[in-house]
């Protein structure tokens, strides 16, 4: 089983020399990237800048056999925490901004009234979603220390979304981020 993982991570970055188009396979960043979307991955090595907060990245977790899509949230050295949805970076608040709600449909089943909001990061706002308000089960966690050369990624769709709020996933080592997402078209 390993020479598959080797393989497969010898495979990813070399197809990755050149911007990529996919397909968005899970919700988990909705509403900015709903499952369907097309985005645009540019590879890490042609980036024109730092990865910083706000960036939507394309990486390779160590324990799972796809390429994952996340929004860093923290880089190394930050401190981070939810506490009852709200993001803390080095014990602030980010800016966030309540939105209209939005209506959402998981699984066939419609979710009216999702609580949405805008945050602001290096990179710029974005939109996210709880479906679950403040309480869903990741909404609150410990204080976390970003490592050296990692990142700490979350889900737009907070509330929908593993990411590094689980230890399954954890932080993101900087050598397994694929590339970026430059762009995206709504499913």
């Amino acid at each position: 089983m390993g020479s598959i993982r080797a393989l497969a991570i010898s495979i990813v970055p070399a197809v990755l020399a050149i911007a990529v188009t996919t397909t968005m396979g899970a919700d988990s960043m909705w509403p900015n990237y709903p499952k369907g979307s097309t985005i645009e991955i540019i590879p890490v090595q042609e980036w024109q800048r730092p990865i910083v907060t706000g960036d939507v990245i394309a990486f390779l977790p160590e324990q799972y056999r796809a390429v994952w899509i996340k929004r860093v949230a923290a880089v190394g050295g930050d401190k981070v925490q939810m506490k009852k949805g709200v993001l803390y970076v080095n014990d602030k608040p980010i800016d966030r901004k309540r939105l209209p709600n939005r209506d959402y449909i998981a699984a066939g089943k419609p979710k009216k009234g999702v609580a949405c909001f805008s945050e602001q990061a290096q990179a710029g706002p974005f939109e996210v979603c709880e479906i679950a308000g403040e309480t869903g089960y990741w909404d609150t966690t410990y204080v976390n220390t970003v490592p050296p050369d990692s990142y700490f990624v979350l889900g737009d769709n907070r509330d929908n979304s593993t990411d590094s709020r689980d230890d399954r996933v954890g932080f993101v080592d900087r050598k397994s981020v694929l590339g970026v997402v430059a762009k995206s078209t709504k499913a």
